[in-house]
């Protein structure tokens, strides 16, 4: 099956159809333009005109048939396909459409075009679309040209594009931009699709599944697929990870402490990546995950205390509620609570946000993602991370970290 593109010069085409041997070929051609008077109409005339509509090399007037009848090509081998003369864009979209129909078609196995003939515009529709569309072979139809205008007829060859680098080109520069967004999920698929990598699109691939395994908290995978990229990524994020990923033996980690407050910058860090692709519900739920969690890290590591299991007897024990399972347990703003009673680490947070945290939970337990049924707002999940960045984060790092970040943001830009 050849897809190709009609000029105003019927020699290429022949030259092309006559080597590749099509057993079906569909002609793109450009619609008429009406403000050029007859100097607008299409190449149509080439295709399905009547009587003498073609000319040969150095002839003024037509004195040949139409391309099909030249080929012996019958009504029942070829079809036809009318784009915008100079709208690339809509023109892309009628091509990939057509490319897409015929590549699922089972009985198509060996799908080409051949971008030869047309306007500039439409060439280099049916090149861009068969990038798009995959599994195309491209192909154009070229020769030496003495006179800088034209190739004189007779003189034209067929030439197969390497359009897996043409591809490949593209597909890395869309997962870079897929990188800029935080999409390494996207990025690896986009990257997986080519069918022949080169060393620095293998490597984002395997760094770009690293990173999406990270981006959804599994640790030990995403180690096992970046540490060996360390000098291209940042040297505290793979030392980071390292930290973070659970043990293959199952024991526990050296320091417990540093591991969990790192896992909790984690989920900042996450938090602050679906702010930046809009995803607000999920932003704010991350960011109060983050606020419970550092309560329940600062009671386990500064007092002994689980949150999830207060004894009877405990000084605490009015500030728990009986479970379902029998087990007295903190909620949220009761942990934050004793904290602020038991004047250790972080009690001044847990005195000075002692309202503040309420207004933030009332928040996050109307969002959709929680109990309630409507979506958080931009503005709404900007208010609630300038608090937390504002009256919570400082002094997490401060007692966790000695008052810096443990490690950066994922990157944004793919190594070279």
């Amino acid at each position: 099956m050849l897809v190709v593109t009609v000029g105003g010069s019927h020699a290429p085409i022949l030259k092309s159809i006559s080597w590749h041997e099509p057993d079906f070929v569909w002609f793109v051609f450009s619609e008429d333009d009406a403000s050029a008077g007859p100097r607008g109409i299409g190449s149509h005339s080439q295709i399905t005109g009547e009587g003498q509509v073609c000319r040969s090399g150095g002839q003024q007037k037509p004195d040949l048939p139409n391309i099909p009848t030249q080929l012996g090509l019958g009504r029942d081998r070829f079809e036809v396909l009318c784009v915008p003369a100079d709208e690339p864009a809509r023109a892309v979209e009628l091509i990939v459409d057509l490319l897409e129909r015929l590549r699922s078609d089972l009985a198509v196995r060996d799908l080409r075009a051949d971008y030869t003939g047309g306007t500039k515009s439409m060439s280099a529709a049916l090149l861009h679309a068969a990038v798009l569309a995959g599994g195309v072979r491209l192909f154009v139809t070229t020769g030496p040209r003495p006179n800088l205008v034209r190739v004189p007829d007779g003189h034209e060859s067929t030439q197969h594009i390497d359009d897996d680098a043409l591809t490949s080109s593209w597909r890395v520069r869309d997962a870079e931009r897929a990188w800029a967004r935080f999409a390494y999920g996207e990025a690896a698929r986009l990257l997986d699709r080519l069918d022949r990598k080169s060393d620095r699109s293998s490597r984002l691939l395997t760094m770009s599944r690293g990173l999406a395994a990270w981006d959804a908290f599994d640790h030990r995978r995403a180690f096992i697929l970046l540490q060996q990229y360390a000098r291209q990524l940042d040297h505290d994020l793979i030392a980071a990870l390292g930290q973070m990923r659970a043990p293959e033996d199952g024991r526990p980690p050296k320091d417990p402490r540093r591991v969990e407050a790192l896992r909790v910058h984690d989920l900042y860090l996450a938090s602050a990546r679906r702010a930046a692709a809009g995803r607000h519900d999920t932003e704010v739920l991350l960011l109060y995950r983050a606020f419970e969690w550092i309560a329940q890290w600062t009671l386990r590591f500064y007092h002994a205390i689980d949150t999830g299991d207060v004894p009877a007897d405990d000084q605490l024990a009015d500030l728990a509620h009986v479970a379902h399972d029998g087990k007295r347990k903190l909620g949220l703003h009761n942990a934050w609570t004793a904290i602020g009673r038991l004047d250790g680490p972080l009690a001044e947070v847990g005195r000075a946000t002692e309202k503040t945290r309420l207004d933030f939970g009332k928040r996050r337990n109307q969002s959709i993602f929680a109990h309630g049924f409507a979506p958080i707002s931009a503005a709404e999940a900007r208010k609630a991370r300038a608090w937390f960045e504002a009256d919570v984060l400082p002094a997490f790092q401060q007692v966790a970290f000695d008052g810096r970040a443990p490690f950066p943001q994922l990157p944004t830009a793919a190594p070279r």
